[in-house]
């Protein structure tokens, strides 16, 4: 296993978890590790590469209507065994609208993070939950229904309508990055 070798697999439904993972990509190829971004909602399981080939693992998630992507789940159950048996550090994220209200964060890691891998035996060395990204604007890739959902969901922030509301707090992402580092160094 090389001690510098990171892998990244997340699934996003709107293109925010690609975007944070890409920022996570950046921060840790600053820091000289070599990281590979596999985005599970374009590969077939037979193209999946071992992640015991890696130092580190970094699965993160969107949440929508309380549910994981759907290819992130089929991912860990899938790779529930492996993921036993894997001794390199795991970190697991979800990005969540809710995750930027400091009232709702922490049940937001409860409920989305840890009651979830619970429930598959999975214990991780690192989560956190970011905020998410809300895009009404008219080059958004969510569906009119997913529009109007969240524009119901949005109302606590000024006129939403065909804006782009950017929860996520980039400096939360850095100091994961951060303390994801600091435990493969140890």
């Amino acid at each position: 296993m090389n001690d510098k070798k990171i892998l990244i697999v997340f699934g996003s439904r709107y293109g925010a978890k690609e975007e944070v993972t890409k920022r996570i990509k950046e921060l840790l190829e600053k820091n000289n590790f070599y990281v590979e971004i596999i985005d599970l909602g374009q590969i077939q399981k037979q193209e999946l590469p071992k992640i015991n080939n890696y130092s580190g693992l970094i699965i993160g998630t969107g949440i929508k209507m309380s549910m994981w992507v759907k290819s992130v789940k089929k991912f860990v159950k899938n790779e529930k065994e492996a993921l036993k048996k894997y001794i390199g550090i795991k970190a697991f994220f979800v990005s969540s609208a809710f995750a930027a209200d400091p009232e709702k964060y922490e049940s937001i890691k409860n409920e989305y993070i840890f009651s979830r891998l619970q429930k598959y035996g999975l214990n991780f060395n690192l989560v956190e939950a970011f905020g998410g990204k809300l895009d009404l604007s008219p080059e958004s890739k969510m569906t009119w229904l997913d529009k109007k959902m969240v524009e119901i969901i949005s109302k606590q922030y000024d006129d939403t309508k065909n804006k782009v509301i950017d929860l996520r707090d980039w400096e939360k992402v850095e100091k994961f990055v951060s303390n994801f580092i600091e435990l493969l160094s140890k």
